[in-house]
This record gives structure tokens, C-alpha cells and sequence, in this order.
């Protein structure tokens, strides 16, 4: 369960995301089997989102195995920073949802950065 400083302190640096830039947001969020990235901005109404339960067909998981790691993190982050670039997005703002950067945060926010800047 999240603590309630948790949930506020992701809530503050969100809203500070928000209101101090213009750009996009690039958030990746990670529950117990999946990973999620999303791509949105508030003033421009449109919202882009990947996640790891659409890549087990693709690239042939199996069903029983887990679908959040740095394997599919790489995938996620590549295909987010792929969307981003078709669309015409070329900087974002990148939310971590109060996660540390390490791990299958990192390698997707990596992978998403070989097609746009943070």
C-alpha cells in the first residue's frame, strides 16, 4: 500500500511538472506485473500511451512469465519514444511517478531518449 506522503509527494511534483513547462510528460509507471509509459500534455488534449501486456504476443513472452522486466522495459521505452517522434514531439518533460531512477525506470527512460530529449 502507498503511504499518504508518497501519494502527495508524487502529487506535488506533478503538479510543479505541470506548471512550470509547456512540454509534454513522459511518465512511466510500474505496478506488481506490468509497466506503463504515457505520453501526455494538458493544453494540447492528446495522449499517447505503450505498456508491457501488448508486447507478450509480439515478441513472444510467455504467458506465466513476468512482463516487467528490463527486456520489456527497452521495448516500452523504444516504441513511447518512437510514437513521441512520429507525432512531431521532440522534448518532454520525463516523470518518474516517485520511483528511484534505477532499474527498469532507467532502461526505459533510456531507451525512449535515443528518439527524444528530456
Amino acid at each position: 500500500m502507498i503511504s499518504r506522503f508518497h501519494m502527495s509527494l508524487k502529487d506535488r511534483v506533478k503538479f510543479k511538472l505541470k506548471q512550470k513547462s509547456d512540454l509534454p510528460i513522459l511518465e512511466i509507471r510500474k505496478t506488481c506485473q506490468h509497466l506503463y509509459a504515457y505520453l501526455y500534455a494538458e493544453g494540447k488534449q492528446f495522449t499517447y500511451s505503450t505498456n508491457s501486456k501488448l508486447f507478450r504476443e509480439e515478441h513472444k513472452i510467455a504467458e506465466n512469465q513476468n512482463k516487467r522486466n528490463k527486456r520489456c522495459a527497452a521495448l516500452i521505452g523504444d516504441r513511447i519514444g518512437q510514437i513521441a517522434k512520429d507525432n512531431g514531439i521532440q522534448n518532454v518533460v520525463f516523470f518518474r511517478g516517485g520511483c528511484k531512477y534505477h532499474g527498469i525506470i532507467a532502461v526505459a527512460a533510456d531507451a525512449a531518449r535515443k528518439h527524444i530529449k528530456f
